[in-house]
């Protein structure tokens, strides 16, 4: 796919969902799969590692909005460094050991799974794949929050930029809970 094409189906999300909520992931798939002459069941295999990962992406954004914080939550930055840590670990590790995990489970399920399982293996196998991925997603969740930091300072309250990037962690995480 082209880059071009890639931005343009990204748009689509975008608009998609300011006219309708989730109406950006029905579009997104959509264009996706005309885009790419992909199958329905193709594309639902891209799902479950993009989700696992745009979680990385976000305990990632978190982690390091919580650390450039430190003094500012005080007590609360021990849980929330946590939980943000713990985002971006077990993410990892479900996407490193889903294949495994999937093979464990009853064989209905196993087999249900199974497109899910080979849609991660062929993932994590390409080398530096998923450390891009979860590049361009935290880039992406620090652009999409970054209204955030615009509309504080449209109603006069100034965020430097660790707290900024702290309101966004909590807001893009919020949204996806």
């Amino acid at each position: 796919m082209r880059l071009a094409d890639a931005f343009w189906i990204g748009w689509i999300r975008t608009f998609a969902h300011q006219v309708f909520p989730t109406a950006g992931v029905v579009a997104y798939a959509q264009a996706l799969r005309v885009a790419t002459s992909a199958s329905w069941s193709e594309i639902a295999m891209l799902a479950a590692p993009q989700y696992v990962l745009i979680v990385a992406a976000l305990g990632l954004v978190g982690l390091i909005g919580t650390v450039c914080n430190i003094a500012l939550l005080r007590h609360a930055f021990a849980g929330l460094a946590g939980a943000y840590a713990a985002m971006v670990v077990v993410s990892l590790v479900i996407t490193r050991g889903a294949p495994r995990l999937i093979g464990l489970l009853p064989e209905p399920m196993a087999d249900r799974l199974e497109q899910t399982s080979t849609a991660l293996r062929e993932f994590i196998a390409q080398p530096g794949l998923v450390s891009r991925v979860i590049t361009w997603h935290a880039l992406s969740i620090v652009i999409h929050g970054g209204r955030l930091w615009i509309l504080f300072a449209a109603v006069g309250v100034n965020l430097d930029w660790r707290e900024a990037l702290l309101l966004i962690a909590v807001a893009e995480s919020s949204m996806l809970i």
